[in-house]
């Protein structure tokens, strides 16, 4: 009679596990990879920013993801020409961008650099722009490239799009190439 008994618990046991796992293999979990596939893949993007009706910025890409419901679009080897009052100020290169469409805020990641027309670089490895102030920001090393020639490094950055006003954080150095001679 134990044995019977034995067996039967033996038996039912053996039947939940093969029901369970049964159970678990129909059942649709998504896999990691699944929650970083886009919703749509677009080859030679661009996309316009407008406020008041007048262009802001204007960002071409050889390749972007859009993720709807992480609100983000993330595109490759980018061009992104800032504007003011319909006229270009600024080109920025640089290997990805992540658009945030909820805010238009851009992050820009790797070999950024960016020339406006009044003749500045800028070169850093990251920077994001807000869209509601109207500044880049980052809190890496930087190096500016003045039209006259100096040369300004540091870490940490807050500048307009047209590198015309900014502020380096901290570790600043600066190389001047046009010292007056009247200064003694």
């Amino acid at each position: 009679m134990k044995l019977v008994f034995f067996t039967s618990r033996f038996i039912l046991f053996r039947l939940y596990i093969l029901f369970v796992s049964a159970f678990l293999t129909r059942c649709e979990m998504p896999l990691p990879s699944q929650s970083f596939r886009p919703d749509m893949l677009i080859n030679n993007y661009k996309t316009t920013s407008y406020k008041n009706g007048n262009i802001e910025w204007i960002l071409t890409a050889d390749k972007a993801s859009y993720f709807y419901d992480e609100k983000r679009t993330i595109a490759t080897n980018i061009i992104l020409n800032y504007f003011k009052e319909d006229k270009e100020t600024a080109e920025v290169k640089a290997d990805q961008a992540i658009i945030y469409t909820d805010s238009m805020d851009i992050d820009l990641t790797g070999n950024v650099d960016m020339l406006s027309t009044t003749g500045n670089r800028l070169l850093t490895e990251k920077i994001t722009w807000n869209n509601k102030t109207g500044y880049l920001d980052n809190n890496e090393p930087i190096r500016i490239l003045r039209k006259n020639g100096d040369i300004i490094e540091g870490e940490g950055l807050r500048a307009d799009y047209n590198l015309e006003s900014y502020e380096i954080k901290k570790s600043i150095k600066a190389i001047t190439s046009n010292i007056d001679k009247n200064f003694k």
